[in-house]
């Protein structure tokens, strides 16, 4: 089975009958800062404590998996975690330090982009 065939295709329209997100603009006085997630399933279920897990949740959110053995790993995984709650407050407290490692890269590459030698 090709990748792009394991995939639900959601339109904007689905994500947003769904509320599956929902941006709020900063509640600061006018609306300066970063827009927040506002009550959707994404705001309900994300409990990442890095932007990399965000990224990745939100990727998943976007393009749904319909394969029922990657669905099922992931099923166990969870099921895993939540059996080990001390394994997995010990893994999010570390999960924690760690820094966005893509970003650093790509200021880090277009650091060395910009010089001439």
């Amino acid at each position: 089975m090709h990748h792009r065939d394991r995939l639900l295709k959601l339109d904007a329209a689905a994500h947003e009958a769904l509320q599956i997100f929902q941006v709020d603009k900063h509640p600061s006085y006018m609306g300066i800062g970063r827009a927040k997630e506002g009550f959707s399933v994404f705001g309900i279920l994300n409990k990442c404590v890095t932007p990399m897990g965000r990224r990745l949740l939100r990727a998943w959110f976007l393009r749904p998996i319909i394969d029922i053995d990657v669905i099922n790993n992931r099923l166990n995984t969870i099921s895993f975690f939540l059996c080990c709650e001390e394994v997995m407050s010990a893994l999010r407290q570390t999960l924690k330090s760690v820094r966005d490692v893509p970003h650093m890269l790509k200021v880090l590459f277009s650091l060395l982009c910009s010089c001439t030698f």
